[in-house]
């Protein structure tokens, strides 16, 4: 099969590159040509300029189909023209096309028919991410986590741990876990420290948790902490230089410091040299290091709050990152889907590892699947270059797309 490509050179590019780190998402038996009609944006073209180079190339040999840029029109009789919203979309339909030789009409019945080769595309190259980004570490001492933030991994706090019963804590876990998180999260009280209970509720966590689900723990209190690690936990939220100076006769090998700093507001290099240090110390204890920059609520430094993570991913590009995105959903009351959807497309654009989120009110219920979904959507999304639409995936619930 032949398949002439109607495109940009910026869409060209993003093929090639597909073809190069996924080759398998392209069938073998079919053949690509181009027709890169401009360097810039392709809907600025006038429809009778690309009909001439269309033309034109159809002179040179025979093509089965042609693709072409959704709201372009080619009027030729000869061979059909499919009409594509994405660029990153052709893998999906040349495999549609080898396998189905109906092709709708219309755009809309055709994604409709592409949604299972979009879905297989989808989940293969959020399996393969690592071959567009290197692992940046893997957290866990009985299980390993791997971290690039392809997908971003999800720490799901059980609010207020320590004043709830231990079997209330597992069946809050074992819901978690069958949402999609990746970390469960202990979460302790501040001022009302109970290092005793925090030891029996990590020890239950990792003796009936999956295997491949890791604990955190979430207190600031070095004997809670202390406590935690001791039982088994596999990541602990948070240390500060002081906290971590009182954990001296704790063995810390292969478990993941989430670092915070002392103050948040201080300037970017102020912060970068905190950072460091605190991370230079962590790695000299066998632990990993996790920064977290402070994610701030709405209206409260939010947006500031986001360049901090930027500034700090630019200087630590190769340091595992987390957000504590809580500090939003639950402090904002619109429907906790399409917060976590635009949180999760910030979390992709600047690499954020971990995320750490709570379902402590009705409205945030439900935010670890919208996550894990969200997470897939843009991870794809990412990898396939295209926008978070027309996918196999997405976080839509109140409303439908169509």
């Amino acid at each position: 099969m032949r398949v002439l490509l109607v495109s940009g050179k910026f869409g060209i590019e993003v093929l090639e590159n597909l073809r190069k780190t996924f080759p398998e998402i392209f069938p073998s038996n079919v053949e690509l040509d181009y027709v890169i009609v401009t360097s810039g944006i392709v809907r600025f073209v006038p429809n009778k300029q690309v009909q001439e180079q269309v033309k034109r190339k159809l002179r040179e040999g025979k093509y089965d189909y042609i693709i072409a840029p959704y709201g372009l029109i080619i009027d030729i009789d000869e061979p059909s023209v499919i009409y594509l919203k994405h660029v990153g979309d052709v893998p999906a339909l040349l495999n549609y096309l080898v396998s189905c030789s109906d092709v709708p009409n219309n755009v809309k019945d055709l994604y409709i028919s592409m949604r299972p080769f979009l879905e297989k595309i989808e989940n293969f190259v959020i399996e393969n991410s690592h071959r567009v980004r290197k692992i940046r570490a893997r957290i866990g001492r009985r299980w390993k986590i791997s971290v690039n933030g392809l997908p971003t991994k999800i720490v799901a706090e059980i609010i207020d741990s320590t004043r709830r019963d231990v079997e209330e804590c597992l069946k809050q876990a074992y819901n978690y876990v069958e949402e999609g998180a990746d970390f469960i999260d202990v979460g302790c009280v501040a001022g009302d420290p109970r290092p005793d209970i925090v030891r029996r509720i990590v020890r239950e966590l990792v003796d009936k948790l999956p295997n491949n689900v890791c604990v955190s723990i979430d207190s600031l209190v070095p004997s809670e902490i202390r406590a935690g690690i001791e039982a088994g936990a596999d990541l602990v939220l948070s240390v500060m230089k002081g906290s971590l100076d009182k954990l001296d006769n704790v063995d810390l090998r292969d478990v993941g410091l989430v670092i915070i700093p002392d103050n948040p507001y201080m300037s970017t290099n102020d912060l970068v040299k905190y950072f460091a240090d605190m991370c230079n110390k962590v790695e000299k204890r066998g632990a990993v290091p996790i920064i977290d920059p402070l994610l701030s609520p709405p209206l409260m430094g939010f947006v500031d709050s986001l360049c901090r993570y930027m500034n700090m991913r630019e200087y630590f590009k190769d340091t595992p990152m987390l957000m504590g995105i809580g500090n939003v959903t639950e402090l904002i009351d619109a429907d906790s889907s399409g917060v976590n959807a635009l949180l999760a497309v910030a979390c992709t654009e600047l690499e954020i590892d971990l995320v750490l989120t709570t379902e402590a009110s009705v409205k945030t219920i439900g935010s670890v699947s919208e996550l894990r979904r969200a997470f897939h959507m843009t991870t794809a999304a990412r990898l396939l270059s295209k926008y978070p639409k027309d996918m196999s995936i997405n976080v839509l619930i109140c409303k439908r797309k169509w």
